[in-house]
């Protein structure tokens, strides 16, 4: 029989050495774990840094920044940072589509945005079969959160919008006859065009001029002279700024007096294409400080701390602000950083009290009771004259 001989200290000092390695393989686990829990979470803001939407869309992306600062002043949602990733939809539906793909690859738990519907539309289906939350402040056309269960807005829709804008020709401009000139170059003016005439001629008015111009068109006379002609009593131009200050300035050249108006589209940018001749037109809008309570005031107040205010900027702010305190709300509400945990919560949000109003979805994904205020251009500003609303809308 062939003896082994144990040498206990050796024995001893491997158990040792085993047991330190055990240890260590342990705690860094758990390091790995706290890690991963204590990792930011990613949220994107998808608008326009260039191109013709940047200018509101600069808004935008500030009304985002000052929430995720809160937030994160706050403490951040589930014990953990928030960090925001800014992505350019260079004013296309293709530069949108890039920026919802860089989105998806960064593993962004959901995205605040897009701004213009047609943005909105190029991105929400992306988004929808990637099952990341997708929640836009400003894009009104009915099309957007029909693309699935994960889209949803902060703002009214174009159906919405056309027949407020109807009903204040009608009933507070007395308007019985009207031009509308169309933005055909997207969705927004297109739609928003039909859903005025159908809405102003329910209600008795008569539609007397339609007129159809692209987005980089420089010269209206085309669409004007029948406007001159007929004298209609309301011209309404659901365009953007540029188009719509140069419809404005020519049109004020040729000698028509008509009441201009417009949709949540128009900005105080106006001036800088249609100078005075703008003022006097009235435009529609989501919400309004004048109309809101302490909430909104505290948002100027933050907005002027950290950029500084130019009147009208915090309109577009504010909905953005909303949709991403809106957002971590969901987030608070789910628990955990799941997006499809997120999704249900964000559907099952009820009376949350934001700065442009309470907040309730409906089966869509769209605000279950909507508002509108109409603003008047006066001496290079922007004066709000009354709230519609709110209404239960389907």
């Amino acid at each position: 029989m062939t003896r082994t001989l144990i040498n206990l200290p050796n024995l001893f000092t491997a158990l040792a050495i085993c047991l330190i390695a055990l240890v260590i393989c342990l705690a860094n686990a758990g390091e790995g774990r706290a890690d991963a829990a204590a990792a930011p979470l990613r949220v994107a803001a998808i608008h326009a840094r260039s191109g013709i939407a940047s200018y509101t869309d600069r808004l935008s992306f500030r009304g985002v920044a000052l929430a995720v600062r809160l937030i994160n002043k706050s403490g951040g949602l589930l014990g953990r940072p928030v960090s925001l990733l800014e992505l350019d939809t260079r004013s296309t539906p293709l530069g949108a589509r890039r920026a919802a793909e860089a989105a998806i690859a960064a593993d962004a738990i959901a995205v605040i945005g897009a701004t213009w519907s047609s943005h909105s539309l190029a991105i929400a289906p992306l988004l929808q079969s990637a099952g990341i939350p997708m929640i836009s402040p400003t894009s009104s056309h009915p099309e957007v959160t029909r693309a699935g269960d994960c889209i949803f807005r902060v703002c009214f829709v174009d159906t919405f919008q056309g027949e407020m804008m109807a009903r204040f020709a009608r009933q507070d401009l007395s308007a019985e006859r009207a031009a509308v000139l169309t933005n055909v170059s997207g969705r927004y003016g297109i739609d928003l065009s039909a859903f005025f005439e159908k809405a102003f001629e329910r209600m008795g008015g008569r539609i007397v001029s339609v007129g159809k111009y692209k987005e980089k068109d420089l010269d209206f006379e085309q669409i004007l002279a029948p406007v001159a002609a007929l004298k209609p009593d309301v011209v309404f131009i659901p365009g953007y700024t540029r188009d719509s200050g140069l419809i404005i300035r020519q049109a004020a050249s040729m000698g028509i007096k008509a009441h201009f108006l417009g949709g949540d589209g128009w900005t105080n940018q106006m001036y800088e294409f249609g100078g005075d001749a703008i003022d006097g037109a009235y435009y529609c809008g989501n919400w309004a400080v004048e109309a809101a309570g302490s909430k909104a005031d505290a948002l100027v107040a933050a907005y002027a701390r950290v950029y500084g205010l130019v009147e009208g900027e915090r309109v577009i702010a504010g909905l953005t602000y909303d949709a991403t305190l809106l957002l971590a709300d969901a987030i608070r509400r789910a628990g955990v950083a799941d997006r499809a945990a997120i999704r249900n919560a964000l559907a099952a949000t009820r009376e949350f009290d934001g700065v442009t109003g309470r907040i309730s979805f409906n089966a869509n994904g769209d605000l279950a009771r909507q508002s509108a205020v109409i603003f008047q251009f006066i001496d290079g500003s922007s004066r709000f004259v009354k709230q519609m609303g709110p209404f239960e809308w389907p």
